[in-house]
C-alpha cells in the first residue's frame, strides 16, 4: 500500500514523536506499506502529522480532490510551536485552529491521548476520530541491557535500596517542560544523599544545574542504555498531548514521579505517583510503590507491537483495503 506523509524522516538525535513514527513507519513497511513524500505520486492513503514540514489545509484540499483518503494525526500546539502557534484566538489554540481547518478532507483523526481528544472538543472539534496513543519501540526501549561491548545481553536490575537514581529525558527546552521546577529539585537535592537525578537531553542555557546532572541529547538507542541505567523516572512537563518520553521511560522499566497536566496520567496512572511539589515526600511514596509498579510495567500497553497493528487497521480502512 502506498502512503503519502509529510512527516520526513531525521538523522542524529531529535524529539521522541520522531522516534515514534519513525519506528511505527519502519513496522509498518514491514507490513507492505510504503511511504514516500511526494504530494504529487500516487498514494493509497495519506498520514498526515500535524502541521510539520509546514503542511497547510490547502495541501490536504489538494490529496483529497485526488481522491486520497486523509487519516490526519493531530497534537496540541499549546505545549509547543512559535508563540503564534500557541496564542489563543476566539477560544482556540492558534495551532490547533490550524489543523481543524484540515477536517473537511479528512477521512479520520488520530488523537494520541484522551486528553487530547478531550482538548480538541472542548475547542468544537466534532469530526470522526479514534484515540491511539504512542508506543515505544520495544526492540530499543525494554528490560534489556548491553553487556560489555554489546555483545551480550542482562536484564536490568530492579531497585532494591540505596541510592535511589532517577532520569529526566526531553529534547524540548521550552518552559513548559518544567525546568523551573527542575531547579527548585536542584537546590533541594544537595539534601538528599541517597537520591541522584540526571538529565538527558538539552537544557535551556539560563538554567544551571548543582546537583542534577546533565547529559547532552542522545539517539534512541543510548537513550534506552542510559534510562536502563536508572531507577525511576521523573517528569514535570505541562500539557503534554502524549509524552514519548514518558513512555520510553515507562518501556525500560522506569516507574514514574509524574506532575498530573495534560496526559501524564493517563500514561503514569497506574505506574507511578503525582508530584506534589515535595520531593522528600514524592520520593518515599515512590519508594513505597515501587515493587508493584515495577511488577506491572512489562505489560504496560504502550508498546509498538500493539499500536502499530491499530494504526495498520486505521489506514487500511482509510484506503478501502
Amino acid at each position: 500500500m502506498q502512503v503519502y506523509t509529510n512527516l520526513r524522516r531525521v538523522r542524529g538525535p531529535y524529539g521522541g514523536a520522531y522516534n515514534f513514527m519513525g519506528a511505527l513507519m519502519r513496522r509498518l513497511a514491514a507490513r507492505g506499506f510504503q511511504f514516500h513524500n511526494d504530494s504529487a505520486a500516487p498514494a493509497d492513503v495519506a498520514l498526515l502529522n500535524a502541521l510539520n514540514d509546514g503542511l497547510q489545509p490547502e495541501q490536504a484540499r489538494k490529496l483529497f480532490e485526488r481522491g486520497i483518503p486523509i487519516v490526519h494525526r493531530k497534537v496540541g500546539y499549546i505545549v509547543s510551536g512559535s508563540p503564534e502557534m500557541r496564542a489563543i484566538v476566539d477560544g482556540r489554540v492558534h495551532g490547533d485552529a490550524i489543523q481543524m481547518k484540515f477536517d473537511p478532507y479528512v477521512k479520520m483523526t488520530i488523537f494520541q491521548s484522551a486528553y487530547s481528544a478531550d482538548a480538541y472538543a472542548k475547542q468544537g472539534y466534532s469530526g470522526k476520530s479514534t484515540i491511539i496513543r504512542n508506543g515505544a519501540d520495544e526492540a530499543i526501549f525494554n528490560y534489556q541491557r548491553a553487556s560489555w561491548l554489546g555483545l551480550r545481553r542482562t536484564a536490568r536490575e530492579p531497585w532494591r535500596s540505596g541510592v535511589l537514581r532517577l532520569a529526566i529525558s526531553t529534547w524540548s527546552t521550552d518552559p513548559n517542560k518544567g525546568f523551573d521546577d527542575y531547579k527548585k529539585i536542584d537546590d533541594e537535592l544537595g539534601t538528599l544523599p541517597d537520591v541522584e537525578i540526571a538529565l538527558a537531553g538539552r537544557v535551556p542555557a539560563h538554567v544551571k544545574f548543582k546537583h542534577i546532572q546533565t547529559i547532552g541529547a542522545m539517539n534512541a538507542r543510548p537513550l534506552a542504555e542510559f534510562l536502563k541505567t536508572r531507577h525511576g523516572f521523573l517528569t514535570l512537563s505541562r500539557l503534554e498531548t502524549c509524552s514519548n518520553a514518558l513512555i520510553e521511560a515507562l518501556n525500560c522499566g522506569l516507574p514514574a514521579i509524574y506532575l498530573d497536566s495534560g496526559s501524564n496520567a493517563e500514561l503514569a496512572g497506574q505506574f507511578g505517583t503525582i508530584w506534589d511539589g515535595r520531593l522528600r515526600a514524592s520520593i518515599e511514596r515512590f519508594k513505597s510503590g515501587y515493587d508493584e509498579w515495577y511488577r506491572r510495567l512489562p505489560d504496560n500497553p504502550f508498546r509498538l507491537s500493539l499500536v502499530a497493528p491499530q494504526y495498520e487497521e486505521v489506514l487500511r480502512v482509510a484506503a478501502g483495503k
